[in-house]
């Protein structure tokens, strides 16, 4: 047996759903000969006892990836709910990417149908920001749009100007208090013991990185509409119409001037010569 052959079988045992020892009454008679001429046993300990420690050291690495991922998630869920979470997703999802930051790729949409979003609704909305707040982290590096870049851009071109979101940027929304529970997952506090009722409202989340520094925060359904706009290549002038649509307040072309400064200061635009080759992080439910 080569030695790409062995690690194949090696990663076939320890994956399987359901351990090793059904992997061996499932495996045909090659497979098992082929098992036995490979991995070593002891007196102490035969062979597939021994992938059984790969196995279960396999499946707890991977659990520990999800929490370390999404900790409001299973602050939210609680023990032992969140516990088998996990072990319905690594038995229903293996690792298909030698990146273990990856892992957790699938988990958002595993929750939206698991039990456990009928027991808590909006949990998988929770998961979602926190996978935005990975991705974020992981997005490469970008020239940024800077202030001085729009200060020389002509007032005429101003309506007809577009923006790219930059790579580490993500706008959502829950109906679950994101801002409340993380504070309340950081500080330590219990776990709810029951559901968490949803908001009246959903609350939009902004997820961003500003230099090294991931970052979230709340906006206003006021805020959304027009910064959705701006992320799916609208103009300017598609902008400002987007946030007319939600009040008429006549003080409303400053005040997407003061927004526009701030997400140019949050940095959650690409240069404007660097759209290219952005992989979306936006939400895909529509615009509010």
């Amino acid at each position: 047996m080569t030695l790409d052959e062995a690690q194949a079988l090696f990663w076939q045992a320890i994956t399987w759903p359901t351990g090793i020892e059904d992997f061996w009454l499932q495996a045909t008679e090659a497979t098992r000969l082929a098992f036995e001429q490979t991995f070593a046993g002891s007196p102490e300990h035969g062979a597939r006892a021994r992938l059984q420690v790969y196995a279960e050291a396999y499946f707890y690495h991977l659990a520990e990836v999800l929490r370390s991922q999404f900790p409001v998630t299973a602050w939210i869920a609680g023990e032992p709910r969140f516990h088998n979470v996990l072990t319905d997703y690594v038995l229903s999802c293996p690792s298909l990417a030698p990146d273990i930051r990856r892992y957790g790729s699938r988990f958002v949409s595993y929750l939206a149908h698991h039990t456990i979003a009928e027991h808590q609704p909006g949990i998988d909305q929770v998961a979602a920001i926190e996978w935005a707040i990975v991705a974020c982290l992981d997005a490469r590096n970008q020239p940024i749009l800077r202030p001085r870049a729009l200060a020389e851009t002509p007032i005429v071109d101003w309506p007809a100007l577009r923006f790219t979101p930059a790579e580490a940027t993500w706008l959502g929304e829950s109906v679950l208090p994101f801002a409340e529970l993380a504070r309340g997952q950081r500080t330590n506090v219990t776990s709810p013991a029951a559901p968490i009722p949803r908001l009246a409202e959903p609350e939009y989340v902004l997820v961003f990185r500003k230099g090294l520094d991931v970052r979230h925060r709340s906006l206003s359904a006021l805020e959304a509409r027009p910064l959705r706009v701006a992320f799916v290549g609208g103009s300017l002038a598609e902008i400002c119409e987007a946030a007319a649509q939600e009040t008429e307040d006549p003080a409303l072309s400053a005040q997407v001037a003061r927004w526009l400064e701030q997400w140019v200061e949050d940095e959650l635009f690409a240069d404007l010569g660097d759209g290219a080759g952005r992989e979306a992080l936006t939400d895909p439910r529509p615009t509010p």
